[in-house]
């Protein structure tokens, strides 16, 4: 999963942006979502 699909699926699901770290830290790639 790309970091930008995450940016839409955070926005479309902000309970998504609890698993943030979870996701970014499999991808290895840093996180730079912004809470709403």
């Amino acid at each position: 999963m790309d970091v930008i699909q995450f940016h839409i699926l955070a926005q479309l699901s902000p309970s998504n942006l609890l698993s943030c770290s979870l996701v970014c830290s499999k991808l290895r790639n840093e996180c730079n979502i912004n809470p709403y």
